[in-house]
């Protein structure tokens, strides 16, 4: 569903291809009401943001207006809070590549501090970012020690086979040593 405006009629039109009429944007504010499965609730929120995420765009949204855990609901029973909805719109544009790349989908995601549930938001933001940087931290140390162990095959003086056997060439054995330390997977240390 991309729209473009008509230089000839003035109108909103359809586009017949999301290429021909590309969108403009690439960063999308977006609105959720607390409604589930209505135009502008959640399950509206997570197909809109779908469409944009396809085509390479991100967006955000504030979440405020969804129930916290526990709320009463006008159907009867309780809500089972924002952060259960969080997870999902997460999972959703953790499985969209953007653009049918290789890139994760951008969204952003806000709740105002007196939302009754952000005390689990900040938690789960918090797990998150920590997830982020183990993936960092461990990507950098895998790094160093792929690097040295290339290094120590490199600079071998034996024969050509003999540089990348651990039995012959001393310093690979240490380098491997150290990375096996460091709980580099074994499958990367030989991969080099």
């Amino acid at each position: 569903g991309h729209f473009y405006v008509d230089p000839f009629t003035g109108k909103l039109t359809k586009s017949k291809s999301s290429y021909e009429h590309p969108q403009p944007h690439a960063c999308f504010i977006q609105g959720v009401q607390d409604d589930l499965v209505n135009e502008g609730g959640i399950m509206d929120l997570w197909v809109r943001e779908a469409r944009l995420f396809k085509y390479g765009s991100g967006t955000g949204s504030n979440f405020s207006l969804l129930r916290g855990e526990g709320e009463k609901l006008s159907g009867g029973g309780r809500s089972s809070g924002l952060m259960s909805f969080l997870k999902i719109g997460d999972r959703a544009a953790g499985a969209i590549k953007s653009g049918g790349t290789t890139r994760r989908a951008a969204k952003m995601v806000i709740v105002d501090a007196d939302h009754p549930d952000i005390e689990e938001f900040i938690d789960w933001k918090v797990n998150e970012e920590q997830k982020v940087a183990s993936l960092v931290t461990g990507s950098k140390i895998v790094k160093k020690h792929l690097e040295a162990i290339m290094k120590a095959c490199v600079n071998c003086e034996g024969h050509d086979d003999d540089c990348f056997d651990p039995a012959i060439n001393t310093a690979l054995k240490r380098e491997i040593k150290l990375a096996k330390k460091s709980a580099v997977p074994e499958n990367y240390i030989y991969r080099v």
